[in-house]
């Protein structure tokens, strides 16, 4: 149990463990719903596009789809957009 913990703990096969996958999607999720805002207000738009597209690559599609179903603010709705757009 310990080394299974330490594992997901550590993302450890984070693309082909479906459970560290789930615990990352929701770690993510629940930053975007609740962090972000707070977050970006400490931060320039630059490191919080940066932040936010580096997550976005570590989320499954499940998680991903979660993540745009939630009711951002105006500002965190753009800031994921921006992060998201095509380089």
């Amino acid at each position: 149990t310990i080394e299974r913990v330490a594992a997901l703990v550590l993302k450890k096969q984070l693309a082909s463990d479906p459970e560290a996958q789930l615990l990352e999607d929701c770690a993510c999720v629940v930053f975007l719903e609740h962090g972000l805002d707070a977050f970006a207000a400490k931060e320039d738009d630059e490191t919080v596009i940066a932040i936010l597209a580096k997550t976005w690559k570590k989320m499954g599609e499940r998680g991903r789809r979660a993540a745009l179903a939630l009711p951002l603010s105006e500002r965190g709705r753009a800031l994921v957009a921006c992060a998201l757009a095509p380089a």
